[in-house]
């Protein structure tokens, strides 16, 4: 959501509106949980495919280095490092996202979608996927995953 990363937030945001700082926010924050949701959901498909537990306690933060987020690690902090100057308060907010992650992927109808995303990338030769086709299958899984709820 954020193009381009500023060398401040509150540079950035210094001659923005109240209602835009906070979109402007909000767009960080997605951006990370966005990132964040990758590794986690690698880690939850390890884990049921071993039938294992998972919980934000067995596979933390750091845990995501082993789950292909060495490189989505580092971005989440280069957005941090420009978004939260004080360090206590970039890990509250951290451990705030990354809890948002996790419970994003551990929903069942998220997990869904994420599964018939994979399958369709899985599936689809091309090296690059438009945003459409991905928003399509997205929409679509959702649509199914209505239908059986309902029934």
């Amino acid at each position: 959501m954020i193009h381009t990363l500023p060398s401040s937030f509150d540079e950035a945001v210094s001659d923005f509106s109240s209602t835009q700082k906070r979109a402007y926010q909000l767009a960080f924050e997605a951006d990370i949980i966005n990132l964040l949701v990758g590794p986690l959901a690698e880690a939850n498909y390890m884990a049921m495919r071993d039938n294992e537990p998972i919980n934000p306690h067995l596979v933390n933060l750091n845990a995501l280095h082993y789950y292909g987020g060495s490189s989505d690690l580092e971005t989440i902090n280069e957005y941090l490092d420009c978004f939260i100057a004080d360090k206590a308060h970039r890990e509250k907010k951290l451990s705030e996202l990354f809890l948002a992650a996790f419970h994003f992927i551990n929903n069942r109808s998220n997990w869904y979608a994420i599964m018939a995303l994979a399958d369709y990338i899985l599936a689809d030769c091309k090296n690059i996927i438009g945003c459409e086709e991905i928003i399509a299958v997205l929409d679509a899984n959702c649509i199914e995953a209505k239908k059986s709820a309902w029934f």
